[in-house]
């Protein structure tokens, strides 16, 4: 009867090494994909760059995100694992949706899920939906204050307006410091070619806050029309107006 108790707990010892034995074999195997994962990843981030594509702020950032100490602990296993297969489908997403602009980059911060991504706006203070249009205003308005001198404090986003009973929200407006409107913004996806209506509608908003500058943009051609209110006419511009030149106006 000894014996046999023995003998069991001999056996039960070893049912036990070879439970470990696969637990052990099995973390290797994440641990494998994990990196599998990465270097897929960060092979498809190599190819946008030798692409020029002006995104590569956004996927630098979600790689400092990946190799954060956090996602790195491979204590939490099949977790990692998935974070890992959702970052690489977030960077073809975002490839085949986010196109190349004619506008500097910036470094630029999203938040978000895959599903609802959203970027984080400098004048609002807070991450809204990130599409295609919203990603040309964010560019036009990081331009305006890096490039152009606009005060971040003196430009608005979304502004509401009413005009003939409807209202309606002027994309970008810059004020001065006197916080009277001289300039009006407004954005297209870059699939959307400018046209005559574009400018109508600008001029839809004009009518109420009546500046003295109008711009079109979707990213990739922008037009900037100076209003000339005495003599009923405007004049297309060949650069877009510095905040001081909008002010001496």
């Amino acid at each position: 009867m000894l014996c046999l108790c023995k003998g069991t707990e001999k056996d039960w010892k070893g049912e036990g090494n070879r439970r470990k034995n696969v637990e052990d074999e099995k973390k290797r195997l994440e641990i494998l994909l994990h990196f599998a994962h990465l270097f897929v990843s960060l092979t498809t981030v190599k190819v946008l760059l030798l692409r020029k594509t002006q995104i590569h702020l956004v996927f630098l950032s979600f790689i400092r995100l990946w190799l954060s100490p956090k996602v790195l602990s491979f204590g939490k296993g099949i977790k990692n694992f998935g974070f890992c297969f959702a970052f690489r489908s977030l960077i073809r997403t975002f490839a085949k949706n986010m196109a190349e602009l004619n506008l500097p980059p910036y470094s630029v911060r999203l938040g978000g899920t895959q599903e609802r991504p959203t970027i984080f706006d400098v004048l609002r203070r807070r991450y809204v939906a990130l599409t295609p249009e919203e990603w040309v205003r964010q560019h036009f308005v990081h331009f305006l204050i890096d490039e152009k001198g606009y005060p971040q404090t003196l430009l608005a986003n979304e502004v509401r307006l009413t005009v003939g009973g409807k209202t309606l929200r002027a994309d970008t407006v810059a004020y001065d410091r006197e916080l009277k409107p001289r300039m009006i913004v407004e954005y297209k996806a870059p699939t959307i070619q400018l046209t005559q209506k574009v400018m109508e509608q600008v001029s839809a908003y004009n009518l109420l806050l009546h500046v003295d500058f109008l711009i079109v943009s979707n990213g990739l051609d922008h037009y900037c029309c100076r209003m000339n209110y005495e003599q009923g006419t405007y004049e297309f511009m060949t650069e877009i107006p510095t905040y001081e030149q909008i002010i001496s106006t």
